[in-house]
């Protein structure tokens, strides 16, 4: 469902009580989503395995050779990624 910010300031309190999906639009342009906690936790974990498949596939391809090395960068952003998900649950 999309509603106005205006109409959702006004029913916030609904919208937090349903288990719906709730898209807030400015404007009309789509800013942000209202949704259930439990899907949302459900969307951390998906992102959180997909993150761990590629970074396990970077493992994979460095110790095969196929790739020389990660740079500290890399690994630091990989590090700083699953610790921003995790922390949001």
């Amino acid at each position: 469902m999309q509603i106005s910010i205006s109409q959702a300031k006004i029913r916030l309190n609904n919208l937090v009580s349903s288990i719906e999906t709730s898209i807030i639009t400015k404007n009309g342009a789509p800013k942000a989503v209202i949704m259930p906690y439990k899907a949302y936790r459900a969307m951390l974990r998906l992102q959180r395995a997909e993150d761990d498949k590629i970074a396990i596939q970077k493992a994979e391809e460095h110790f095969s050779g196929k790739r020389k090395a990660v740079s500290q960068e890399e690994l630091d952003q990989l590090i700083r990624k699953q610790n921003d998900s995790k922390s949001l649950l």
